[in-house]
């Protein structure tokens, strides 16, 4: 019995997509807090017209956020799809690409609301709960890049051979 290389390289890029996309969670929540933070990026922005708006503007600034995050994990999703060679993903593929955020989300909201004596406003619990926002958000991203691409596959004319 031989086994391709291609099917050993699909066969691991399904074991460690769950790893991945719950370390791009990690990723994208310490690079949005960077560029939300970051005086660099105050600064770049000053430099562009109309950027003491965009400063000035919370909701414009959040939105952009939102949008980079939408695009890391999307890239991600893709990425990841195409390693593991899924045309048609469906739900199977989506829960196994979010096993870690949703034990992830469970586990810290567990934590913040019960095990550890923590309260609104503090430091620890407003980082735990942006932290269950973030992969609720890629958990979202994860289920409309599946579902297009399913509905993409399904209205391409198929190969008839």
């Amino acid at each position: 019995m031989s086994v391709s290389p291609g099917t050993t390289v699909r066969d691991a890029a399904r074991f460690v997509s769950p790893l991945l996309y719950g370390a791009s969670c990690v990723f994208v929540f310490v690079a949005g807090a960077f560029v939300a933070s970051s005086t660099a990026v105050v600064l770049l922005l000053e430099a562009l017209p109309g950027g003491s708006y965009l400063l000035e503007n919370a909701v414009l600034s959040a939105v952009l956020l939102i949008v980079a995050c939408t695009l890391m994990f999307a890239v991600l999703d893709l990425t990841t799809y195409r390693l593991e060679g899924s045309r048609r993903p469906g739900l199977r593929d989506h829960a196994r690409h979010c096993t870690l955020l949703y034990a992830g989300i469970a586990l810290v909201l567990c934590a913040l609301l019960t095990i550890l004596d923590l309260e609104a406003g503090m430091l620890q619990y407003d980082l735990g709960l942006a932290l269950c926002a973030v992969a609720a958000y890629g958990i979202l991203v994860d289920a409309v890049v599946a579902l297009s691409m399913r509905r993409l596959t399904r209205t391409q004319p198929r190969d008839i051979t």
